[in-house]
């Protein structure tokens, strides 16, 4: 694979993009490390069902200051589900989603001590049109289709299992605090991670070996050509590159999703039946379907604040996902 191709696949800063979305998405990461850090600071060592009680009783009073955040997630909502969720049920779901981001946090708190190698599949249950446990010898080589939902560090972490190893494309936050935390929630055994800006270099050795590329594949594609598709009820112009990677490698696309449980600490990783082909559209709209179906059954637990279309810290690096 020549890398000026697939670099083609990761395009430019794009002036054009939201300033407002982009300003929420900031302030919701600020809040969100805020929160995480008043819970690891005083509750670290306190254990998992008390840190559990103060972030969701931060979260509630956080709902209730009807942020940017929360005012973009009505809208979102209200797209998705058209008529058919009222706006009390609609709140009720917001409200919830931002119980579900501070578990997310305290759980990152206990990932290391939680999840291991040899005791994982004691908190998380697979689910899968296949047995999942199959899928890394049906296919030794692939790409994870993933999105903002539930706890994507342990999805991360079951695939690495499974695949011995994943690779996670993340685009690090800028914020140093920030940064190193997401740093942290990664450093789990057979999961790597490859900064957005060195992808370019390095998947096409990568994709040529045994194991998986994961991705978050909702991201909007800001200029130039796309996937045309829809998802969560907008009709939109996606990134291309996931489609694309799979017909140059001959690898499939395998829509992967982790959903939380009402039990603290307890998870099921949902895989999605593989898509591959010539047609990479063909391809990323089927995976799309297939996440977006999967979302809707809990749809408390995605996250509706984060704009589609807000520019990344990759955007001015000159990057895109």
């Amino acid at each position: 694979m020549d890398s000026r191709r697939l670099a083609g696949q990761f395009p430019g800063n794009d002036p054009t993009a939201s300033r407002g979305a982009a300003q929420a998405s900031r302030l919701e990461t600020w809040r969100f490390a805020y929160l995480r850090r008043v819970v690891a600071t005083a509750l670290r060592a306190a254990g998992i069902s008390r840190s559990t009680a103060l972030a969701g009783a931060l979260a509630r009073g956080y709902f209730d200051l009807n942020t940017a955040g929360r005012q973009l997630a009505e809208q979102r909502l209200a797209l998705a589900f058209g008529d058919s969720l009222p706006a009390p049920a609609r709140a009720a779901i917001i409200r919830t989603m931002y119980e579900h981001v501070a578990r997310f946090w305290v759980e990152a708190l206990f990932l290391s001590r939680r999840l291991r190698s040899s005791t994982w599949n004691e908190c998380v249950s697979l689910r899968s049109a296949i047995d999942p446990r199959a899928l890394p010898a049906a296919h030794p080589r692939c790409i994870l289709a993933t999105a903002y939902f539930g706890n994507p560090a342990v999805a991360a972490f079951v695939a690495g299992q499974l695949f011995k190893p994943v690779h996670v494309v993340v685009d690090l936050l800028e914020d140093p605090a920030a940064r190193s935390w997401q740093a942290e929630l990664y450093r789990l055994p057979q999961v790597h991670t490859i900064p957005i800006d060195r992808a370019v270099e390095r998947l096409p050795d990568i994709l040529q070996k045994p194991g998986a590329v994961m991705l978050v594949v909702e991201h909007r594609r800001r200029r130039g050509a796309g996937v045309p598709a829809a998802f969560l009820g907008e009709r939109a112009v996606f990134q291309p590159t996931p489609g694309r990677l799979a017909a140059w490698f001959n690898i499939p696309v395998i829509p992967v999703l982790c959903r939380r449980k009402p039990e603290l600490f307890e998870f099921e990783t949902w895989f999605g039946r593989p898509v591959s082909g010539d047609d990479s559209n063909a391809v990323m709209a089927d995976v799309l379907r297939q996440l977006d179906a999967e979302i809707r059954r809990w749809p408390e637990q995605y996250l509706w604040s984060i704009p589609a279309d807000a520019p990344s810290a990759a955007d001015r690096r000159g990057v895109d996902h």
